[in-house]
This record gives structure tokens, sequence and C-alpha cells, in this order.
């Protein structure tokens, strides 16, 4: 993958993140609604995943 395309799909996932930040859902896994660790969001700020879905990915 280039570099431009990856620069381009981590905009992606920050905007989704602020998107998150604005609507009150940032912290919450997509997929199952648990809270996310703050550990994994100060490693992976934009992460949309829990650890444990993650995991299952």
């Amino acid at each position: 993958m280039s570099q431009i395309e990856r620069s381009s799909r981590r905009l992606t996932e920050i905007d989704a993140a602020v998107a998150r930040l604005d609507d009150g859902t940032y912290g919450r896994c997509l997929r199952c609604g648990s809270e996310i660790s703050e550990v994994r969001l100060e490693a992976i700020p934009a992460t949309e995943l829990c650890i444990t879905c993650a995991g299952r990915r």
C-alpha cells in the first residue's frame, strides 16, 4: 500500500473518531458497545473496537 493510501486511511479513521467525540460515542466499541479501555485509547486513539472485539477480527 502506498504512503498516500495509508495516510488517507488514517485521516478517515481520525475523522470517524472526531465524529464519535461529537456524538458522544467515543470510547465505546462499535461492535459490542462496551467501553474501550483508557490504555487502548491512549495507544490507538482512533480505535473503534475494544481489545476483545479487535482480537476476533
